[in-house]
């Protein structure tokens, strides 16, 4: 019985290291990707600017593509991250587990999405730039619609990324902080960037509602962070 014991709390604490290494993971992927990934094509309404966008894009194709690479990464990381924790709840907390570990599993899918969207946009924007697309000169305006179109995507993703990261966040910290895993402090901190990053959509009706949002996206990456420190801990 003693080494059954033993076998099963050599495995619970691998299990908690393992996730804790992948919350960190996640965290600096999501970071760097936030950072380097995005064509940031993104003014519509001024053809002008609209066109320096996508020119300036197209420039910076070689490290956008790397860099979407390393958000696909931050989409697998962060389904990973999800069964990890799940695991460790499935026993106390089953239900609030399988909403964080569905929401994570999305907020993955859409990050890939995301990416994949991103590298077609900047694809997009290269053949605009260059003109190499057989039959399609350079400063197509069919090309510039489709950019614009894959811009609208991408952002869209991109904010679905977030929303459902911020519901598996909100979920997992409220069940995390029962059982005392985290602090009850981390634990109001991941419901507070939870809320936050579900205001993404407002982002849509005026720009000043980005900035919940934003602060959502800091505090979930303290969230990331401080958790997959603390899980590691002995129990």
């Amino acid at each position: 019985m003693t080494e059954v014991a033993v076998t099963l709390d050599d495995r619970a604490s691998r299990l908690r290291r393992v996730t804790g290494i992948l919350l960190l993971f996640t965290a600096l992927t999501m970071l760097l990707a936030l950072v380097l990934s995005d064509p940031a094509i993104e003014e519509h309404h001024v053809v002008k600017q609209f066109i320096d966008q996508v020119e300036k894009a197209a420039d910076r194709a070689p490290g956008i593509y790397m860099f979407q690479v390393v958000d696909v990464v931050r989409g697998f990381l962060t389904a990973a991250a999800g069964v990890g924790l799940y695991m460790m709840l499935r026993g106390r907390d089953p239900g609030l587990g399988r909403v964080g570990l569905v929401m994570f599993a999305m907020s993955g899918v859409f990050a890939a999405g995301e990416a994949f969207i991103g590298a077609g946009t900047t694809n997009a924007a290269q053949l605009y730039a260059g003109g190499h697309l057989e039959g399609i000169g350079s400063g197509s305006d069919d090309l510039l619609a489709l950019i614009q179109v894959f811009s609208v995507l991408h952002f869209g993703f991109f904010l679905t990324a977030f929303a459902a990261l911020g519901l598996g966040i909100a979920a997992f910290s409220r069940s995390l902080a029962r059982p005392n895993v985290i602090p009850r402090w981390l634990g109001r901190l991941g419901l507070v960037s939870g809320v936050l990053l579900c205001t993404s959509w407002m982002t849509f009706i005026k720009e000043i509602l980005f900035l919940p949002f934003f602060f959502g996206g800091v505090l979930s990456l303290v969230w990331l962070i401080a958790t997959g420190i603390r899980i590691q801990r002995p129990a």
